[in-house]
């Protein structure tokens, strides 16, 4: 699992909170736990598996909904 201190750096660097980002990514522990562990939110990028678990998306053009 990522050091949550990345997350921290991002954060400082950005001049954000956890709440105001998104991690988007495709692998569950470094990405998505590390975001989560963070508060962050976040979504996993999976373009091979089919199917609609909360959370995925399968295209970066999914992401906009999101966002709104």
């Amino acid at each position: 699992m990522p050091r949550l201190q990345f997350f921290r750096a991002i954060e400082a660097e950005l001049r954000l909170q956890p709440h105001q980002l998104l991690m988007v990514g495709d692998d569950v522990t470094n990405d998505i736990d590390g975001a989560d562990q963070a508060g962050w939110h976040s979504l996993l990028l999976n373009r091979d598996e089919p199917g609609n678990a909360v959370g995925t998306i399968h295209s970066l053009r999914e992401m906009t909904s999101f966002l709104a």
